[in-house]
């Protein structure tokens, strides 16, 4: 079977679960000034107790969404307008919270790439409707994207506080499909697999 390196980007968004047309769907969030931890862009999040987002740390359960990148703020230091698509560890220094957008609509689609850490790697279409977690290496420090990827050795159909639920392998990354089944004939280790929040805040009946 091929091999893929492993080269993780995060989540990546797709399309709507709904089919609809893919105009994927972002919301404001906010990111405390003094907050000391990266956030890659591609990261999954959580909203903190204090209505500020944060990572999401693997092996726990809700999820907010996706990182999407910071909105233009006036840093008070540099004095100038400064954006980006990633949280610099606590560099960054305003008057107040940094406004922030997360893609966090539940019918929403992801790719990443899964790691090889055991039988479950690849993902194929026998691991749809699993539920899985994610490794959070810090993100890029050159670039500012997400180093996250899945983790094949949480893949599971009894854990329901898994974060993500597996659609299957990513389409667009088969190495051989069966036009008479309509399935794919092989796919490489390190793959890339579609997941959708299974924790989504907006999902679950437990607050935060």
């Amino acid at each position: 079977m091929a091999t893929l390196t492993l080269s993780a980007f995060g989540l990546r968004p797709t399309r709507l679960l709904t089919g609809a047309a893919p105009t994927f769907q972002m919301n404001v969030y906010w990111i405390s000034q003094t907050y000391a931890t990266a956030i890659g862009f591609g990261d999954p999040v959580i909203r903190q107790s204090t209505g500020y987002i944060a990572p999401y740390t693997a092996g726990t359960s809700h999820v907010l969404g996706v990182f999407a990148g910071l909105q233009p703020y006036f840093d008070t230091t540099l004095q100038q307008v400064i954006g980006g698509k990633n949280w610099y560890s606590g560099h960054e220094v305003a008057g107040g919270p940094i406004a922030c957008w997360v893609y966090d609509d539940p019918r929403q689609i992801f790719v990443a790439q899964v790691d090889t850490s055991n039988a479950n790697n690849p993902i194929t279409i026998a691991n749809a409707g699993g539920n899985i977690d994610m490794v959070l290496p810090a993100p890029n420090s050159t670039t500012g994207i997400s180093s996250a990827y899945l983790d094949a050795s949480t893949w599971n159909v009894t854990t329901s506080t898994l974060p993500f639920r597996v659609l299957g392998p990513a389409t667009n990354f088969y190495l051989g499909f069966d036009p008479t089944t309509n399935t794919p004939t092989s796919q490489p280790t390190n793959n890339y697999a579609e997941v959708v929040m299974n924790t989504s805040e907006y999902q679950t009946s437990t607050g935060i």
